[in-house]
């Protein structure tokens, strides 16, 4: 953003906000004036083994998919490393990309016996639900970002993601849908195969576009409750995109 390296002592100023508390690691925001401008970062902790574990992954996965795609929706990685507490506790940290004016989204009851529907986490405006093709388009997103990633000649894809939690994030920018995947845990194949034939890369193909359509249907509801079937048109609008998402490999 500044197009120079920022030296230490020009950070006179900084704020930190604990964001949320993720099952594997803790994001928080960093807001750092400098220049006359505005710097905002992601910083994700990890404490435990488990969460430090997916961590390195995670910052493993980014860059290599930024190297190989150079895809906007995904978070670029500015730097990780480990923090000593003391001689039995280290944290791990990786600060990156803040995506702006997004905010997670789930499928919500705001009163029981309510009709579900989708609901954004606006910290700005609000708690706001989706007009049924708003939802239809972030679902549409959801997949195409998927199918983007999808490495045809390894059948490398992304493991582990989860709506419940919160790891794409929406903007409503006018009427217009933007979606991104904060998150890569896992970049690996489904299909331990060398074989590079036709029939084999279809075969591949078929698996992760049913794993797709069944994944993205799944939420908890408000995030934390109970799971959800999430509604038919979610497949549909999987399917819509499925080829799309393969010709965006070439676009992005």
């Amino acid at each position: 953003v500044l197009n120079h390296r920022i030296q230490p002592e020009e950070l006179t100023d900084y704020s930190i906000y604990l964001e949320k508390h993720g099952a594997f690691y803790h994001p928080g925001r960093v807001v750092v004036p400098i220049q006359g401008r505005t710097l905002t970062m992601v910083v994700n902790v990890a404490i435990s083994a488990v969460g430090k574990a997916f961590l390195n992954h995670d910052v493993e996965n980014l860059i290599r998919l930024h190297r190989l795609f150079s895809y906007d929706f995904l978070p670029k990685v500015y730097g990780s490393g480990q923090v000593v507490i003391d001689e039995n506790r280290t944290l791990g940290m990786f600060i990156g990309e803040w995506f702006e004016n997004y905010a997670e989204f789930h499928v919500s009851q705001k009163r029981e016996g309510q009709a579900a529907c989708i609901r954004v986490w606006d910290p700005a405006r609000g708690p706001y639900a989706f007009s049924e093709d708003l939802a239809v388009a972030v679902y549409e997103q959801a997949a195409e970002i998927l199918t983007a990633c999808y490495a045809i000649e390894t059948c490398e894809q992304i493991f582990s993601w989860h709506h419940a939690a919160g790891d794409f994030v929406v903007k409503l920018d006018g009427d217009r849908i933007r979606l991104k995947l904060v998150t890569v845990r896992r970049y690996e194949q489904m299909m331990r195969s060398n074989a590079k034939d036709a029939g084999t890369v279809i075969q591949a193909l078929l698996i992760f576009l049913i794993n797709i359509t069944i994944l993205i249907r799944i939420d908890r509801l408000d995030g934390v409750d109970e799971l959800m079937w999430l509604y038919h048109y979610v497949v549909s609008a999987s399917l819509r995109v499925f080829f799309k998402g393969i010709e965006a490999k070439e676009r992005f």
